[in-house]
């Protein structure tokens, strides 16, 4: 397990949490910047996907399915029958069965609600991300049925060539080829270029010893590129939010890696290490929790900046231990269960990394 990584999908899951919690279907307050969280959870799926794509590619797909579908397909029926049976509750959540079988199909369908972006949402709001994240495993796998060595390159290529295709002809004016053209697909890209730096940051260490001063370096990148994930409207203004944030993700994560692996710097706190288990659970069932709690306990009320902001933190909290519960309980049996049924295991060399997305960002 890379410990670093772990506590990065937490602290991404936490953002999200933060922007909804804060957002116009929130509370209504002025800054709401943990929206990019979400570019955080693209990069690390880049990363986590080319680290273990570099240990073992079997089954690479049967292993993606049975990370991704159990919790997304039973949070999805399960938000689905809700809008039946109160559909007062919801605001944009659709009840339409096509696009609950395109949701569970991961197929964006652009006939419902969109982002700001223009990307389709579906069934579960946040599931857009989850079509990002299968769309990058479908690549991938197809990179690694060529060639193991060059699948990164491969699966960047792919992401190019789509991005190009789509932007030079008309599809992107269609909400479906724009999902799969919108350049944020190229965090992907980002978190499979860190893996590649790490590497080539551990075989430096081992001729070069890397001092105190590149540590402290390091850690002021982490600082620096959080400042400007949360941040980001107010720096950047209506810049691509995969250059304002998939840059700063990118930083972040090459700096938390290279702590960790070089210098020996990481957080190994259990209950931070915990919520970055969870945190998949915590990204999809996040927005519900505290949707709930606010149209049922706080109602319109509404609250200055500061008061605002102070009571985002138990509605995180509440988000958190849900989340946790539900990966405990639910999520963590049900993962036991598949994998010792359908994967077939085999030794490999070296550590792996807990394989989670969410995101987010998945995948992502």
């Amino acid at each position: 397990m890379l410990y670093n990584v772990q506590i990065l999908r937490a602290v991404a899951a936490v953002l999200v949490v933060h922007a909804h919690a804060a957002g116009v279907a929130g509370l209504g307050l002025a800054w709401d910047g943990g929206a990019h969280g979400v570019d955080l959870f693209f990069v690390l799926s880049g990363f986590i996907i080319a680290y273990v794509g570099s240990l073992d590619t079997s089954q690479f797909m049967v292993r993606r399915l049975i990370r991704i579908v159990p919790i997304y397909w039973s949070s999805t029926v399960a938000l689905y029958a809700l809008v039946l049976v109160m559909p007062s509750l919801f605001r944009s959540t659709s009840a339409d069965p096509e696009l609950l079988v395109k949701s569970m199909l991961f197929v964006p369908d652009g006939s419902h609600v969109q982002t700001s972006d223009g990307i389709p949402h579906p069934t579960l709001a946040g599931g857009w991300t989850l079509n990002y994240e299968m769309y990058f495993y479908v690549l991938f796998g197809i990179a690694i049925a060529f060639s193991k060595k060059w699948a990164t390159l491969i699966t960047t290529a792919l992401i190019t060539a789509v991005v190009i295709v789509v932007h030079v002809t008309s599809l992107d004016a269609r909400p479906e080829a724009h999902f799969y053209g919108y350049p944020i697909v190229f965090e992907f890209a980002f978190g499979m270029l860190v893996f590649h730096l790490l590497r080539v940051a551990e075989a430096s260490a081992k001729v070069t010893r890397p001092g105190a001063v590149q540590k402290w370096l390091l850690i002021a990148v982490i600082v620096i590129g959080f400042t400007l994930l949360a941040f980001s409207e107010m720096i950047f203004g209506p810049a691509p939010r995969w250059i304002v944030a998939g840059i700063p993700s990118f930083a972040i994560l090459l700096a938390a890696v290279v702590l960790e692996r070089v210098h020996d710097v990481k957080i190994t706190n259990r209950f931070a290490v915990m919520v970055g288990d969870a945190s998949y659970v915590l990204y999809l069932i996040q927005a519900y929790v505290l949707y709930g709690v606010i149209r049922l306990v706080i109602g319109k009320r509404q609250f200055a900046e500061l008061p605002g902001q102070l009571l985002t933190l138990p509605l995180m909290a509440l988000s958190v231990v849900a989340s946790i519960a539900v990966y405990k309980l639910y999520e963590q049996p049900i993962l036991r269960v598949l994998k010792r049924k359908v994967i077939h295991s085999r030794p490999r060399a070296g550590a792996a990394v807990s394989a989670g997305v969410a995101p987010a960002s998945s995948a992502r």
